[in-house]
């Protein structure tokens, strides 16, 4: 979790977004076999699932950046600085 949440601070203070968050090209393309043939992942689908997603992470559920309280809690606050304003 310390990993994850170091991995999204890192990527904020890139300039990656939640915009940025999103599948490869070929996991939107229809499956050819399997359980799920034929039904691609629906990118609305996975945006309304990221904010779930976020929150589960105890990060800002609209834009994906950790919150102090999760990164104290991670000790690791010192990131904090790393993040967007």
């Amino acid at each position: 979790e310390r990993g994850v949440t170091l991995a999204r601070v890192f990527n904020l203070r890139e300039g990656l977004t939640r915009k940025d968050d999103v599948l490869p090209p070929r996991m939107r393309m229809p499956h050819k076999s399997g359980t799920v043939n034929e039904k691609p992942v629906d990118p609305e689908v996975l945006d309304e699932n990221l904010s779930v997603y976020y929150g589960m992470m105890g990060w800002d559920p609209e834009t994906g950046v950790p919150t102090l309280a999760k990164l104290q809690d991670l000790d690791i606050e010192w990131a904090a600085e790393h993040l967007p304003k």
